[in-house]
């Protein structure tokens, strides 16, 4: 679960915020609920109706997570402000 953690952490620079750590823990931890249930598959498991939609429920979970989180934009290191031209080309084109 830990490096799972922080591969999700690792695009957002060396201080995510504790919501992008929350969303990664969580993240994490639905990812080890699927490979259980992937291993109970494996195993040839017969599923009930109820683990089939645990399964799915988790399923989407993660994937809005890893969404969410990869829409997260890196913060800036501490002490470095953006200069007026690194501004400038990030809102290049965008409309207020």
């Amino acid at each position: 679960m830990v490096r799972c953690e922080a591969e999700l952490l690792a695009p957002l620079g060396p201080e995510p915020t504790f919501g992008q750590k929350l969303l990664a823990c969580r993240a994490a931890r639905l990812a080890l609920r699927l490979e259980l249930y992937d291993e109970q598959a494996a195993r040839g498991k017969e599923w009930t109706g109820h683990d089939l939609r645990a399964f799915h429920a988790l399923q989407n979970n993660l994937r809005l997570l890893v969404r969410e989180i990869g829409q997260a934009t890196p913060a800036p290191a501490k002490g470095k402000l953006p200069s007026l031209a690194e501004i400038v080309a990030e809102h290049a084109g965008k409309r207020p």
